[in-house]
């Protein structure tokens, strides 16, 4: 294997992000730029370990760091954007992450220098909230449907959630994948997926206890292996409307070994060639 190292952004969980800054690295990308063949291509936020007798101490936090690209290729990385834990509280209130991705392909094929395993992510958010992705495109031509396109643990994302108005005006694309989207315990910040569009992946979008899902405008079509259009366990305050499913094993189930209160909605969404086109264990 032939890998490189890719960039890592330091920050300051003590201050906000704003530009310019002064307390969080900034890494702009624009169109034309690739970032290839790396082990992580873009790190926001690391730890710093000083090694001693006794072992490894940690000496200092750095998390934080933005990013903004747009036009961007993401080809054939192990991991091409990695987000460690940064929430910043202004006076009980916390603030979005203001790193985005516009435009951007991240693309996987048989030029890799590796197979794709169920353990590799594409984009891994852990601990952050309202990562931005407009009209992006995640694609994996390698044929096992391996990997995770977008994994999400602890944290909040918006794909084509509008500052404004309507809906961004070009689909975030997402095929072939062992998972499209992988959601775990975001810890109620906000996850809006709007206006996508899921192919070919096993399970399209997999949620386990999450609250604040937002799941519209959207299509799933599934492929020769797929399972799941939507899996929810012990998921709550979600809304799933106006999306097409179809050509899928399982359209959408709804998960929970006992009782799941709050405000759930399930509407307007229309199911063609599904083998179970919704499935409801425990009560929501």
């Amino acid at each position: 294997m032939n890998f490189g190292g890719g960039i890592i952004v330091y920050g300051d969980l003590n201050y906000p992000q704003t530009t310019p800054s002064l307390n969080h690295g900034i890494v702009i990308l624009e169109n034309g730029s690739i970032i290839e063949n790396a082990t992580c291509g873009i790190k926001l936020g690391v730890r710093l370990y000083l090694l001693e007798p006794i072992g490894m101490r940690l000496t200092n936090n750095y998390y934080g760091g933005i990013v903004f690209a747009e036009g961007v290729q993401f080809i054939n990385n192990k991991e091409a954007v990695h987000f460690n834990p940064y929430v910043y509280n202004d006076n009980g209130i916390e603030l979005n992450n203001i790193s985005f991705f516009k435009d951007c392909d991240f693309i996987l094929n048989s030029n890799a220098f590796f197979q794709t395993t169920n353990d590799d992510r594409q984009v891994y958010l852990c601990g952050v909230r309202g990562v931005g992705f407009k009209g992006c495109e995640f694609i994996d031509q390698q044929p096992l449907h391996h990997g995770v396109a977008i994994y999400s643990n602890d944290a909040g994302l918006n794909i084509n959630l509008p500052e404004s108005g309507n809906y961004f005006d070009q689909q975030c694309i997402i095929s072939g994948f062992r998972y499209g989207i992988k959601l775990i315990n975001n810890s109620s910040k906000p996850i809006n997926i709007l206006y996508a569009y899921l192919s070919d992946n096993i399970s399209n979008i997999w949620v386990d206890n999450c609250r604040n899902f937002r799941f519209e405008t959207s299509s799933i079509n599934g492929g020769q292996y797929t399972l799941h259009g939507i899996y929810l366990e012990e998921s709550t305050l979600f809304l799933i409307e106006n999306n097409i499913i179809q050509n899928t094993n399982h359209g959408i189930d709804f998960i929970t070994r006992s009782q799941i209160n709050g405000n759930n909605y399930t509407k307007n969404n229309t199911f063609d060639n599904t083998c179970r086109s919704v499935f409801v264990q425990g009560l929501f």
